[in-house]
């Protein structure tokens, strides 16, 4: 129990004012836990397993507060520390978070060699979801820098992941991300068979016939589902776009009006301006 104590006396004092913690309190705070914890490896383990559950809790509020910068900063000063607090690497959780972070800051190099550390030390023992993440999340990143075969690579591991997760949202948003660079690259036939492979993955996801959605008999109740419904509206309308390049006029009526049914106010806008209702 006293190392329990410790970790949430620390946690609960020391971090009061986390989001306007330094690195030098960081360091500070994480070598006071390393003197104070003479326990058994055991205690230690449970310990530092709470400790990291609620040190991420805190760098989340600090997030969700649009501090991205403060909890980039901490949360670097708390990996590098982490090693020496706990023998062990930073978690796959602490890169993921960093990696939400970089991602939302368009800092796309950064995330690159954060997914590639990340990939280095705990690629033999990541989840199903965890290596879903991780690759999706390095996809993202070379994408953005217009690396598109690696791009491609990244998404085709990061669905070998989701599949065996069971993950078909995953698999579905990866897909239509491997047809976007492909149609980048001008492999349009490929760019086409993997949006149709990914919308028919999406709507087996949604549970409805793409003759339903055309006719906008859709509604979402599950509210995960509907925040992964942006996700889906986007990639439909990014198939319209492609498919109004390539000359096929009704089919990209038709994804624009299933975008727009899905939500998306672009879809909307542009439906209404080119077909007038």
């Amino acid at each position: 129990m006293k190392n329990i104590l410790l970790v949430m006396l620390f946690l609960s004092s020391t971090m009061t004012s986390f989001a306007q913690a330094t690195v030098d309190d960081a360091r500070n705070q994480l070598n006071h836990v390393i003197d104070s914890l003479e326990v058994s490896p055991e205690g230690k383990d449970f310990a530092f397993a709470v400790a990291e559950m609620i040190l991420l809790h805190r760098v989340d509020s600090v997030i969700e507060e649009g501090r991205y910068l403060q909890a980039l900063t901490v949360l670097d000063s708390i990996q590098v520390y982490w090693k020496k607090l706990t023998d062990k690497d930073p978690s796959v959780s602490m890169y993921a978070r960093k990696g939400t972070i970089l991602m939302t800051l368009e800092e796309w190099q950064p995330l690159l060699t954060m997914c590639d550390e990340c990939l280095r030390i705990h690629k033999e023992s990541l989840t199903n979801k965890e290596g879903g993440l991780v690759y999706s999340m390095q996809g993202y990143a070379y994408r953005n820098i217009e690396k598109y075969l690696e791009a491609v690579k990244s998404y085709e591991s990061a669905i070998l992941y989701y599949t065996k997760d069971d993950n078909i949202g995953s698999v579905a948003d990866m897909t239509c991300n491997m047809a976007y660079c492909y149609g980048k690259l001008s492999k349009y036939s490929t760019t086409s068979n993997l949006y149709e492979k990914g919308i028919a993955k999406f709507l087996e996801y949604y549970n409805i016939t793409r003759s339903r959605l055309l006719a906008g008999e859709f509604k979402v109740a599950d509210s995960y589902k509907k925040s992964v419904l942006g996700v889906f509206s986007a990639h439909l309308l990014d198939f319209a776009i492609f498919e109004e390049k390539i000359g096929n006029k009704q089919a990209s009526k038709e994804y624009l009006l299933m975008s727009a049914h899905c939500g998306n106010d672009i879809a909307k806008r542009e439906y209404q301006r080119i077909y007038g209702y």
